[in-house]
């Protein structure tokens, strides 16, 4: 998942949590590590979805760490480096979730991926998650 900000910057979380920073100096780009997504800032879980809430110093990205059946959000602020999870626990892992960048002109977050209750059919989810 990926979010471009105002400045121009654009930051992307991999599959596993890692996030990074892609900014732009002179005629080059750089890319740059941030941080691992999760309690202790290392390795693991599944991260689909990341968005920004204002474009300049907010970061969210909706995951489930490796040994939780839950999603959370994970905030990450970039001008303090810090990050609060929260939990999501209406989300187990009955759903899985995928990546999206959407939010609508209100403001609101869209989410999509797919309920696996019955393994003979796989009914789609669409979230709208409010601001």
């Amino acid at each position: 998942s990926y979010i471009n900000m105002k400045n121009g910057d654009m930051y992307f979380v991999t599959a596993v949590g890692a996030l990074y920073k892609i900014s732009q100096t002179n005629n080059s780009h750089q890319v740059s590590f941030v941080i691992f997504l999760s309690e202790t800032n290392e390795v693991g879980g599944y991260f689909p979805s990341l968005f920004s809430i204002n474009g300049e110093n907010f970061l969210v990205a909706l995951g489930r760490l490796a040994n939780s059946k839950y999603y959370s959000w994970f905030v990450y602020e970039t001008s303090t480096k810090t990050t609060a999870i929260y939990d999501l626990k209406t989300f187990d892992n009955k759903n899985l979730l995928y990546g999206s960048v959407t939010r609508e002109d209100l403001g609101n977050f869209h989410v999509v991926g797919v309920d696996q209750s019955f393994r003979s059919k796989h009914d789609p989810v669409i979230l709208k998650l409010f601001y």
